[in-house]
């Protein structure tokens, strides 16, 4: 969370609304159940419907569940699960009862559709698909930047000693050998997952660190949900635990295919969703207390003390980052960035003081243009050169496209191109650099020599 808050990401959004439209529905559910029960409907306490579904009250309610929703749907492509999940506790709340039950998920469904609609019709406008780049394609995609981006066939079901060789250009562009699925290996993954996510490892965004508490509680979870019954059982624990569950199985389908998609936090809405369980779990530990141990009291001293230990390790990670010198007036904006950002935003300023206003730079593994004042062409996907490659078929095909853009210069991140070369999963050894990157260099771009940055270089191209 804490990362995240300081990041350019939706994810936190996209939480909010996906939690919130739970909640909305679970007040909802209460309300109808509860109604049932002032009124003797004993036979339909589980799954109720009927007129107190279709008071004023309770519409507003499912509504804005519906709402939150399709607010969710124009964050994330990934959060369809979320409106489709709602749905299936509504179905399975109310099928005694047809009608209102068909009453209901056309409200519900209706509301979302509206409320994400607007995104999806911009889409349209300005691309002619609603999904774009996906399913249907649209315009600067095509199969190459389909494989590179997805990058299919490296998820946790794919062997990377069981790979067919690959052309060494296309692995420098982001895209995957053909790996053949080892059910051996996606099993003992599947038996780690839990372990590598509350470590981070494998987090494609290196974001994914849960700590220790949700490994810890996960046996008690399951303990709770099996043999708590009756007027045991908080209402809301079905749905929660279903919310849940369907969360992190789209998660795993997806982290089973591709390497891409295991990003712990996309499941920030499911541990969020934990948290009142884990607090059911903890109150309910009080049962088991003895005059001489308390169960629950050694829990909670444990928390704490995780707890703690988390809150010192983020303030030591935010001490070098030093806000209060920007804040208090003793660090100017320019040495803050510089402090923190390093050689990119040394980069990029050299970029601005350098180059004439009307340059066109492309940026080759990096994919960060934010304080370029000229035009910047990031390389959003890791895939600029390759994709390039791709198109032209040679360097002197590569220069002529970069020219009929309107490139003038190009930046290419070369701490970027390195780890590309040395870290892969299909081959022991570091990469060389493609032979139509190091023609480019020598035959069409021409170093800056004023240029000198740590981990970049500026070309200008050469004239013809």
């Amino acid at each position: 969370f804490t990362s995240l808050a300081s990041w350019a990401y939706n994810d936190l959004a996209l939480a909010f609304y996906e939690v919130g439209a739970l909640y909305l529905l679970i007040i909802w559910h209460t309300k109808n159940h509860n109604k049932a029960q002032s009124n003797g409907d004993a036979e339909n306490l589980d799954r109720v419907g009927g007129v107190s579904a279709v008071n004023r009250t309770s519409q507003v309610i499912l509504g804005l569940s519906g709402l939150f929703a399709g607010f969710s749907m124009g964050l994330k492509y990934t959060s369809f699960v979320i409106p489709l999940t709602l749905a299936a506790l509504i179905a399975w709340w109310m099928w005694r009862k047809p009608r209102d039950m068909f009453r209901s998920l056309l409200v519900f469904s209706a509301i979302a559709v509206m409320a994400a609609a607007p995104w999806y019709l911009k889409n349209i406008m300005f691309t002619s698909n609603p999904v774009y780049p996906f399913v249907f394609a649209g315009e600067n995609w095509d199969d190459f930047r389909a494989a590179a981006y997805g990058r299919g066939g490296s998820g946790l079901a794919y062997n990377p000693e069981k790979c067919t060789a690959f052309d060494n250009d296309n692995l420098v562009s982001g895209m995957v050998p053909d790996c053949e699925i080892d059910l051996g290996y996606l099993a003992g993954n599947l038996v780690r997952l839990p372990y590598d996510m509350t470590l981070g490892l494998q987090d494609a965004s290196g974001d994914g660190n849960t700590g220790p508490l949700i490994l810890l509680f996960a046996p008690l979870i399951l303990l709770f949900a099996v043999f708590r019954r009756g007027s045991e059982r908080p209402l809301a624990l079905n749905a929660t635990l279903f919310f849940i569950a369907t969360q992190f199985a789209f998660w795993t389908l997806g982290v089973v295919s591709t390497s891409v998609l295991f990003q712990t936090r996309l499941l920030l809405p499911a541990f969020i969703s934990l948290c009142p369980i884990l607090a059911w779990i903890l109150e309910d530990l009080a049962r088991y207390d003895h005059p001489k141990f308390s169960f629950k009291g050694q829990l909670i001293v444990i928390i704490s003390l995780v707890l703690l230990a988390g809150l010192i390790l983020q303030i030591i990670n935010w001490l070098p980052y030093q806000p209060w010198a920007y804040l208090g007036g003793t660090e100017d904006r320019e040495a803050y960035l510089e402090r923190n950002l390093g050689s990119h935003y040394l980069a990029l300023q050299a970029i601005n003081k350098q180059l004439p206003d009307d340059s066109v730079v492309t940026l080759l593994w990096e994919p960060r243009s934010y304080y370029c004042q000229v035009e910047c062409l990031p390389d959003s996907i890791l895939d600029g050169f390759g994709h390039l490659n791709f198109l032209n078929g040679d360097a002197e095909g590569i220069y002529q496209a970069l020219v009929n853009r309107g490139v003038s210069h190009v930046l290419i991140f070369e701490a970027g191109l390195d780890f590309v070369l040395n870290n892969n999963l299909w081959q022991e050894d570091a990469l060389l650099e493609p032979a139509d990157l190091t023609t480019m260099r020598l035959e069409y771009l021409e170093e800056i020599e004023s240029f000198k940055v740590e981990h970049y270089n500026l070309f200008s191209l050469k004239p013809r």
